[in-house]
């Protein structure tokens, strides 16, 4: 363990408990939240953890159900639901390390799909999500999420040094007021939004 990952909790989840970490940083402009991918466990995201920290965020992740060190069988997922539930109580802990801080989601994978749904059904707990590589594509329920063809607005405007570097196949989505937000498909020009620019729900 890092000397900035300097806290484990265990949080109590939908079907048993979650380990959580905690990368603090006194000096914190925002808090990121991660969400780790399948079959992954949030260890494996140290070294972004550090490099969010050194450009002005504390980071919080955990374990999913059946992933890491958090109960439930290996790698198994009953419920989508489960993990979106989950991923609030983090989010919780997240908060409470900056109250007053802006909320960055971070999903990679089937995070990126969790962070999703999360973002739909909590947008307003949200400053900003980024999601790369989610597992949405080819999903007749995210059909309409992403639809293809869709125009790629200008890329101009987003400052993402906050959030390091941005790969290809990721997205960053910026929540503003009642929901509307403005997302950017880095690689594909895809939007996570309808025409009106709400996030669809």
């Amino acid at each position: 363990m890092s000397e900035q990952a300097d806290t484990e909790t265990e949080l109590e989840g939908a079907r048993g408990t979650l380990i959580a970490r905690t990368w603090r940083n006194p000096d914190a402009d925002h808090v990121v939240l991660i969400a780790h991918g399948y079959g992954e466990h949030i260890g494996r995201y140290e070294h972004v953890a550090e490099r969010l920290v050194a450009n002005g965020a504390v980071v919080v992740g955990a374990d999913h159900l059946g992933h890491g060190r958090s109960a439930g069988e290996r790698a198994l997922v009953e419920e989508g639901e489960d993990l979106t539930n989950d991923l609030h109580v983090v989010a919780d802990l997240a908060r409470r390390e900056g109250p007053r801080l802006p909320l960055v989601l971070l999903g990679h994978s089937m995070g990126g799909l969790i962070a999703t749904r999360f973002a739909q059904r909590y947008r307003d707990e949200l400053t900003a999500l980024v999601i790369s590589a989610p597992v949405i594509g080819g999903n007749p329920g995210f059909t309409t999420i992403c639809p293809t063809g869709s125009p790629r607005p200008p890329t101009s405007n987003i400052n993402v040094s906050a959030i390091g570097d941005i790969r290809p196949n990721s997205a960053i989505v910026r929540l503003g007021q009642h929901g509307r937000i403005d997302a950017y498909m880095l690689s594909t020009g895809h939007l996570l939004a309808d025409k009106s620019g709400y996030l669809l729900s």
